[in-house]
């Protein structure tokens, strides 16, 4: 799987989680609101809210698809923490570093691509 789609569909991902929470409110997170993020405007609550949520969305959905060896690039996390010497690890631990890592990197060149254009 692309990275560009493993990016996708964590911010669909985070979309969706958003209007499940806010379902019953009065702004439930409108799928046209995750089309006007751009620098610039105020920040609100919600605009804070629909970042958080959108890059949680990325990095879990980035994670997932490393540990399950789908992405190029990536590996599985090397710590196993406190665990006793006599046990065996077998599997691939998630990587949420790297998910971190690249959905950080992600934003910053969509924001550097924004700032370019409108300059």
């Amino acid at each position: 799987m692309p990275l560009a789609e493993s990016i996708a569909t964590g911010a669909q991902t985070g979309m969706s989680e958003c209007e499940r929470q806010f379902t019953w409110d009065r702004w439930n997170c409108p799928p046209q609101a995750f089309t006007k993020l751009h620098e610039g405007e105020p920040a609100t609550r919600e605009r804070s809210f629909m970042h958080a949520i959108t890059a949680a969305g990325v990095v879990f959905t980035i994670t997932k698809n490393c540990s399950r060896g789908e992405l190029e690039g990536c590996s599985c996390s090397g710590g196993q923490g406190g665990r006793r010497r006599d046990w065996k690890w077998d599997g691939c631990s998630e990587n949420v570093e790297f998910g971190s890592r690249i959905t950080s990197s992600s934003w910053t060149r969509s924001r550097q691509a924004r700032t370019q254009r409108h300059s």
